[in-house]
């Protein structure tokens, strides 16, 4: 067997060991979008369940807490929609100028 033979079959087994290490990293990303769901839900709860706390520890009644944390994530959500709505003028913009331009690109 010459060295040129080994070196290819040595590359062949580091590559197929290679996909196989990249293989086990991706399987274990699977279920990445359900736990960060998971937590995202979770930290809501937590950090609701202390604003509560904490206002309730100032007097104030739970259920105008509660009003001001609905308040609050409604303001947080109109927020996040005047992005994308700020982003799709921005992306709808650029395509027509670019057909303006006469670019097929």
């Amino acid at each position: 067997m010459s060295t040129e033979s080994a070196d290819k079959k040595a590359r062949a087994v580091r590559a197929r060991r290679e996909r196989t290490h990249a293989s086990e990293r991706t399987s274990g990303q699977k279920g990445s979008a359900a736990r960060l769901a998971r937590t995202i839900v979770l930290g809501t709860m937590a950090v609701s369940g202390a604003i509560v706390w904490i206002g309730d520890q100032y007097g104030i009644e739970p259920e105008e807490t509660l009003q001001f944390l609905a308040y609050s994530a409604i303001f947080v959500v109109g927020l996040v929609f005047a992005g994308l709505f700020g982003a799709l003028m921005l992306s709808l913009l650029k395509l027509l100028i670019k057909r303006l331009r006469g670019g097929s690109d």
